[in-house]
């Protein structure tokens, strides 16, 4: 489950994390995958691994409040791996683990702005619909059953050449049951994203990882 806990999400902002944060995810570090589970089911998952072993190239940090803090390991594929951790930020602190990869991008100009976002935008729907037909369902506030205004935060972003950047981000979970395997789900994370150089609407799908499935070397 993404972001187990985001209450206080505007609480303000706390220094990057150590070099090596938790389970030793770190710039320049390669992660070795077990990809035998997704590979069991890849037929029915829209989630596409992108690779066996992924370098982390960034890291980003997003302060949630109430000692909630998301960590974010991005690939040279740009892949992500998003850790939440509460009460501090060891390994003893992680609440879940997720690796996230692109599905799609969206360069809305001008009125086409208004699809996404504001009251009614597609980004805080109950459901959100992939162009195959594909339904994810929204996760958080799933009790509701009108349009929610999405979760709003500022995230650190420092590269491998130590540049830092703050991206903001609007931002809504969906998620869906696996056909066959009702145990498993896939997340699709919709997110609108601010940058110096502008803005776009990033689709990401993601799964949960357990710690036995992969290896920081």
């Amino acid at each position: 489950m993404v972001f187990g806990s985001f209450r206080n999400l505007f609480g303000g902002h706390k220094p990057l994390a150590p070099p090596t944060g938790p389970l030793g995810l770190r710039i320049g570090a390669a992660v070795e995958l077990d990809t035998l589970r997704f590979r069991m089911i890849a037929d029915r998952l829209k989630f596409e691994l992108p690779g066996d072993t992924l370098f982390i190239s960034a890291m980003g940090r997003v302060d949630l409040g109430d000692g909630s803090i998301v960590l974010r390991y991005y690939t040279d594929q740009h892949a992500m791996f998003q850790i939440l951790c509460v009460g501090g930020e060891t390994d003893a602190h992680i609440q879940e683990v997720t690796l996230y990869a692109p599905y799609t991008s969206f360069y809305p100009e001008g009125p086409e702005w208004t699809e996404w976002e504001g009251e009614g935008g597609k980004i805080g729907q109950r459901a959100y619909t992939l162009d195959d037909g594909t339904i994810y369902d929204r996760i958080w506030f799933k009790e509701d059953p009108d349009w929610r205004s999405p979760v709003r935060f500022q995230e650190t972003v420092v590269d491998d050449e130590n540049e830092a950047s703050m991206i903001g981000q609007e931002v809504m979970l969906f998620g869906r049951q696996v056909p066959g395997d009702p145990a498993y789900g896939e997340y699709l994370l919709l997110a609108i994203e601010r940058r110096d150089d502008g803005r776009s609407v990033e689709v990401m799908l993601g799964v949960d990882m357990d710690r036995g499935m992969f290896k920081i070397i």
